[in-house]
């Protein structure tokens, strides 16, 4: 198992789903999802992965913004792609905003704006 810090630094309440996957020779196969709910404001702690695979290969986003549903997903294309550094080479996931989902991060935190 392994853990990732997540912090709504958002206005917003959302859902947040990590997709959890093996790289196999024809690329990334989700093998499994962890969903948590998370208000405005607060962190908290996910544990993910499984002997059938422990890689982060994507995040999805969703709430109400503005009376409206919205769901913002980004999935993993290649082993180097930034956001593999993002969910995968950092204890913190920090969501800044939510109507315009951009990746950005460093090695020991890492920020979803």
């Amino acid at each position: 198992m392994n853990i990732k810090n997540l912090i709504n630094a958002t206005q917003t309440d959302l859902t947040i789903t990590l997709y959890v996957g093996d790289n196999s020779q024809q690329g990334w196969h989700v093998v499994e999802t962890q969903c948590t709910y998370l208000r405005h404001g607060k962190s908290c702690s996910m544990e993910y992965g499984s002997s059938r695979g422990n890689q982060l290969i994507g995040i999805q986003l969703e709430g109400i913004l503005d009376g409206i549903h919205i769901s913002k997903k980004q999935m993993l294309t290649t082993a180097n792609h930034s956001l593999d550094a993002i969910l995968n080479f950092s204890n913190y996931i920090e969501i800044q905003s939510f109507d315009s989902i951009a990746l950005t991060g460093e090695e020991q935190y890492s920020k979803v704006e």
